[in-house]
């Protein structure tokens, strides 16, 4: 039976019983309860069913009728799977037997025994070691090589035994305040152990300046020649010979107002310090 809430007006149905004449109803939207008469005709609706729904029975087609349509019945396509990218481009890929396993099943079909194959093939290891050893050792044999042949053509008696790392300056006279001179010298080039006493002559004419000295220890004596220049600010330069030829030793340096003569003295790569004082000759 349908109801309808005096309260909020909402519609809704209850279920009836017989015999009851007052239905007591609680609304399900405001929860408000109110009471409403029955009739035996509320319950006779209640408990009559539904009229069943007339069947519409069509009559066999004439000759001037048109047959009824048939429906067309579509069939249900079943419903596909996506399948991924990946495993549509990848195909499958057989199983290959290894190498060991087929001379395994060969030699089982044939019957031999078949031995392992092994790799006797040098590592790459190996074969940088030896190139490293190689290398190393001819460097060792260059290197000596070298120091030999410098031990036996570097070096001569006039050759210092020590060098310094670094040489004086001094402040000397100009060309012009030096003039013309003859000059004798001695003193001594500069070693880190121990000096070389010296002794030299130089003769200044113009900007040439020529001359020469020896080593007081050396035995037997060897007289080296001196020729050279000197520049506008006093620095003599002078390169030492022996008979005539070029020798590797030189020397550079300024003399002073007292009479020194110090500078650098080059011989090969070398460089040391060497000072000299002027000395009174016989002559003078």
């Amino acid at each position: 039976m349908q109801v309808k809430c005096p309260h909020c007006r909402y519609k809704y149905n209850e279920v009836l019983k017989p015999g009851m004449t007052e239905l007591v109803s609680i609304c399900p939207r405001c929860g408000q309860s109110y009471s409403v008469e029955v009739t035996d005709e509320d319950i006779l609706k209640e408990q009559t069913p539904p009229p069943a729904p007339a069947l519409n029975i069509q009559q066999p087609a004439t000759d001037n009728q048109q047959p009824p349509a048939v429906p067309v019945v579509t069939p249900a396509i079943p419903e596909v799977t996506p399948v991924p990218a990946a495993a549509q481009m990848t195909p499958a890929r057989p199983s290959v037997p290894s190498v060991s396993s087929a001379n395994s099943v060969l030699s089982k079909q044939s019957g031999e025994r078949t031995l392992p194959r092994y790799n006797y093939s040098p590592a790459p290891s190996s074969n940088r070691l030896k190139v490293m050893v190689l290398f190393v050792v001819a460097a060792v044999f260059v290197a000596g090589a070298i120091f030999l042949l410098s031990t036996l053509f570097g070096r001569d008696e006039t050759q210092p035994v020590e060098t310094i790392a670094s040489s004086t300056s001094t402040i000397g006279m100009s060309s012009s305040e030096m003039g013309n001179f003859a000059y004798s010298f001695e003193g001594n080039i500069k070693g880190k152990k121990k000096d070389l006493p010296i002794k030299m002559k130089i003769t200044k004419t113009g900007t040439i300046v020529e001359g020469s000295y020896y080593y007081v220890n050396q035995t037997p004596t060897v007289t080296l020649e001196l020729k050279g220049k000197v520049a506008d600010d006093g620095i003599i330069t002078m390169r030492e010979y022996v008979d005539g030829e070029e020798n590797s030793g030189s020397f550079e340096g300024s003399i002073d107002a007292n009479g020194k003569f110090n500078g650098t003295f080059r011989y090969l790569k070398n460089k040391y310090k060497f000072e000299l004082k002027r000395v009174k000759s016989k002559q003078e």
